[in-house]
């Protein structure tokens, strides 16, 4: 069925959802101790950094304090 409603895409779909997700994070400028991160810069974003792997940021104080924020790439496109 989706094959049907895809055509040539879905492929492209399949392959997508066998890899693991992209991360990003995006500081949040108001904070004071904003976290430098190293990382892909993310095109469509002058702030956005695409990481390499996904750290566990439950144990980061400054995750919790807001000083940056953990999205998909693609909704860095508002800025």
């Amino acid at each position: 069925m989706m094959q049907a409603l895809l055509g040539d895409e879905a492929e492209a779909l399949l392959n997508a959802l066998t890899h693991d997700p992209c991360v990003a994070v995006r500081p949040n400028m108001a904070k004071r101790k904003v976290k430098v991160v190293e990382g892909q810069t993310v095109p469509w974003s002058s702030l956005g950094r695409i990481l390499t792997d996904r750290p566990a940021f439950t144990f980061d104080p400054l995750f919790h304090a807001g000083c940056y924020y953990v999205q998909e790439p693609s909704t860095l496109f508002v800025e």
